[in-house]
């Protein structure tokens, strides 16, 4: 595939395996979602963006080639990319990868952050700017919002949340070998996260010790296996709880845990907010509401 330069709306490109949906345009600002629609073996054109982006996985998996890299793209990182930073991504399993993005002009991150990104990906995502995008998104879509310098300073806030986000990935990548473990085993835990999972049935699987696997997961990914599962259970739960009137226990089930209380735990330990607190959330009309309550968790 050719190379495109996509503006800050990032206009629909399906034959590039991207295709995207611009649903808010500000002057500095912009709000988008994507889906990642290339082949199961399959590898996107190589992309360009105008604007610095912001990127947030929703669901599913893919690997994101950049700066020399290879790295697993999923619900528990964000990507901070660039302008004019070419990129392209691939599947890696069977699920479809969809998420949004928050796209920043220029002038203003460079304004607003004047030591810009060096990072690619950030690891420690807060929890509360995962959400809010994930609000801010569906109420823009519904045109619910009433102030668009209330959407935009809830843009810069989110972005904020991430660029500065403690958690962010060193700049060193792991040997080769150890990072096609990893990526394996990312792999494995987004395409079977609906199911129980033994540490020592994924240590098989890519012919590592437990102890072994649990302590390099953990330093390369900095989160815990168990804890990783859980953030990419939850967070994948989001769309489904804000979207649908199914119930709690429902999405409990469907998310992999065997009762809606461990499922409420575990969406309290990432969130801060029980699943029943954000879906009465997503109904709320202001966005300076909105981003007031959650701006509180960080």
């Amino acid at each position: 595939m050719g190379e495109r330069q996509y503006s800050a709306d990032m206009i629909n490109r399906p034959d590039d395996g991207v295709a995207v949906e611009a649903f808010y345009r500000g002057t500095s600002m912009a709000l988008n979602r994507w889906r990642c629609v290339a082949g199961e073996s399959g590898c996107t054109g190589v992309l360009r963006h105008a604007w610095y982006v912001i990127s947030f996985t929703h669901s599913g998996t893919f690997v994101l080639h950049a700066r020399g890299r290879a790295e697993t793209i999923d619900a528990t990182r964000a990507m901070v990319l660039r302008p004019g930073e070419p990129v392209s991504m691939s599947r890696c399993h069977g699920a479809v990868a969809y998420g949004s993005a928050v796209a920043v002009h220029p002038d203003l991150f460079e304004t607003i952050f004047p030591n810009g990104s060096a990072a690619l990906t950030r690891s420690g995502t807060r929890a509360g700017a995962f959400l809010l995008q994930h609000l801010l998104l569906r109420m823009v879509r519904a045109a619910r919002h009433e102030d668009r310098r209330a959407v935009d300073r809830a843009a810069i806030w989110i972005a904020g949340q991430t660029i500065l986000s403690p958690g962010s990935d060193t700049t060193a990548a792991p040997r080769e070998k150890r990072r096609d473990t990893i990526l394996g085993v990312q792999a494995m835990l987004a395409a079977n996260c609906t199911r129980p999972l033994q540490l020592a049935e994924i240590a098989r699987a890519v012919n590592r010790s437990p102890f072994h696997l649990s302590r390099v997961f953990k330093r390369d990914t900095g989160l815990p296996m168990h804890s990783y599962l859980n953030r990419l259970r939850v967070r994948g739960a989001l769309d489904q709880l804000i979207g649908r009137q199914s119930s709690v226990s429902e999405l409990a089930h469907e998310s992999g845990y065997s009762s809606h209380s461990h499922f409420t735990e575990a969406f309290r330990q990432e969130f801060g907010l029980a699943p029943t607190e954000v879906r009465r959330m997503s109904r709320i009309a202001s966005v300076d509401e909105m981003h007031g309550a959650l701006s509180s968790m960080s």
